[in-house]
């Protein structure tokens, strides 16, 4: 019969003969049958191995058992980076692909396996310290995955972090680490925290920790606080605390960053902001009643009622430096503090007459765009009028009136530094026509 005409093997046939072979050659190795070349543990045990085997599963052996070293013509291998435990462990994966890993030895494995180039065996150690992160050993770990080249373990323990930075920063391992380490975690976009006053606080605390020794980093890592993303009132009364009055350079910068917050926007923002913890939700608001809705829960949830009630005329809502601003047209404004989940009046309020027809934020401000028909209301105004809230004096200014312009239920949007008013409705002797 010739060859070409047997059935071939399968895979799962030829996998089954290669752990039958690897087993034979392992049991070979324990009776030290064929075994061409030893390993000596640092503390002097000595293993018998097969060279074909070594330099087939490491790159480490292959290089080191084919070249004009001593090794080679000995046939002797001393290592003084591993323990006779772990030699044992390398080279029953080296034969079987098995390896036991526990909490005792899998740093040893690694730092065998990087020394040996065992890429596989790496790996899975790395899984196994992936298993164990936790908010009080992630920076360590993470440090030894970098030190040890393990590149899943470092993605997945940076990530480790990232999600739970505001945990991580109270450990010890992170109160321990260096200034320029400190540096490298909170000037990235990553890390989750609740708000950017959170990196104030976790800087600050790390300082404390050694205030003598490490004041002297302070201004170093104060550059790294995005303070445009911080409140006013929290730049002056939190911020401005006896380290920053003492180092020039930290003033400087707290003070533009002052003037700064002013005029800052979502859409203007000169720097970018942390990933947050934060739900989404879409709010509704109608008379005293405020829902909000959250798609990540498929849920309604009924927040604090306002302080005024308006079924007449409809609500403006916009969101303004992370706060929800309502105006009802003849009532005056109110504030939503989600943190005390309540409303404050604002003493605010847009005229109501000519009639509101949108509220939007653009360039850092708040704008209200109205519309008057003198047919309707005989008072002297314009058609078309745009104000502009001063957030730094608490009120309204009126800053384009036109006999031109928008039109009653004109569609109002921002368009990068523009307001945008599309379509309408005008009134001519009572008639309402649609353009």
């Amino acid at each position: 019969m010739r060859m070409e005409d047997l059935e071939p093997i399968s895979d799962f046939e030829q996998d089954s003969f290669c752990v039958e072979l690897m087993k034979r050659l392992n049991l070979q190795r324990g009776q030290n049958y064929l075994c061409d070349v030893t390993l000596v543990a640092r503390e002097g045990k000595e293993f018998k191995a097969h060279r074909n085997v070594l330099t087939a599963a490491s790159p480490f052996f292959a290089k080191l058992l084919q070249s004009d070293m001593k090794e080679r013509e000995e046939g002797v291998i001393r290592f003084q980076e591993i323990s006779e435990s772990v030699m044992e462990d390398v080279l029953e994966f080296v034969y079987t692909g098995i390896v036991e890993i526990s909490e005792e030895n899998v740093k040893e494995l690694v730092v065998a396996a990087d020394y040996l180039l065992l890429v596989c065996l790496k790996t899975l150690s790395g899984r196994f310290l992936e298993q164990q992160l936790s908010i009080s050993n992630c920076i360590s770990t993470f440090y030894f995955a970098e030190k040890y080249q393990c590149e899943e373990l470092v993605i997945n323990s940076k990530k480790f972090i990232h999600d739970n930075f505001a945990s991580v920063a109270e450990m010890e391992e992170f109160l321990n680490l260096e200034a320029k380490e400190v540096a490298m975690w909170i000037s990235g976009d990553e890390i989750c925290i609740a708000d950017e006053e959170d990196v104030f606080k976790i800087m600050l605390n790390w300082v404390e920790q050694n205030k003598s020794e490490r004041k002297a980093k302070f201004e170093e890592l104060f550059r790294h606080v995005r303070l445009v993303l911080v409140s006013r009132d929290y730049l002056l009364d939190i911020v401005t605390n006896e380290l920053v009055r003492e180092n020039a350079s930290c003033m400087r910068t707290l003070t533009e960053a002052i003037e700064l917050v002013r005029c800052t926007s979502e859409d203007t923002l000169m720097q970018t902001p942390r990933r947050r913890l934060q739900t989404h939700a879409i709010v509704a608001c109608g008379g005293k009643y405020t829902f909000c809705y959250l798609p990540e829960v498929d849920k309604w949830k009924r927040l604090a009622d306002k302080l005024s009630e308006n079924r007449s005329q409809c609500t403006q809502m916009v969101k303004f430096r992370d706060q929800l601003y309502t105006f009802p047209g003849n009532v005056k404004a109110e504030r939503y503090d989600p943190t005390f989940n309540g409303w404050a009046s604002l003493g605010m309020r847009v005229l109501t007459y000519p009639k509101l027809v949108a509220v939007v934020t653009c360039t850092g401000q708040i704008y209200a765009v109205h519309v008057h028909h003198k047919n309707k209301y005989p008072q002297n105004l314009p058609n078309s009028i745009v104000e502009r809230y001063d957030v730094g004096l608490y009120q309204w200014k009126t800053i384009i009136s036109s006999d031109k312009g928008c039109r009653d239920d004109s569609c109002v949007v921002v368009g990068g530094n523009c307001l945008c008013v599309f379509g309408g409705v005008a009134f001519a002797n009572q008639t309402r026509t649609r353009f």
